[in-house]
């Protein structure tokens, strides 16, 4: 239900909700995984907000189940939509770095 709902709040850039959301997992000790946490930071990017995303990005290296290519997309993603091209392509970077195979929309979001 979490992930759901977060997911919507990406479409409708509710970041703020999205946020809420993940720190209401938290407190009801439901387990974060990485399609809530990339939603959540999916629904920042969405709406402008490339530093809450990378703050995410940043906190999802404390739970390794969290952090895959979806993360990384959305903070790609994130930094794309506000021209900051060098900070996404820094992110690029350093997910080979955190051993996560970049992909195809990995690539489109950093061009």
């Amino acid at each position: 239900a979490f992930t759901t709902a977060m997911s919507l709040c990406s479409q409708g850039r509710q970041w703020q909700l999205a946020l809420s959301l993940l720190a209401r997992m938290e407190i009801q000790k439901v387990e974060r995984d990485s399609i809530a946490h990339s939603s959540a930071m999916a629904a920042c990017a969405a709406a402008g907000e490339w530093a809450v995303t990378l703050h995410l990005l940043e906190a999802a290296l404390e739970f390794p189940a969290v952090l895959d290519m979806l993360c990384v997309n959305a903070a790609i993603s994130a930094c794309e939509k506000s021209s900051n091209w060098a900070l996404a392509m820094l992110v690029l970077d350093q997910s080979s770095k955190l051993q996560l195979e970049p992909d195809i929309i990995s690539y489109n979001a950093a061009s």
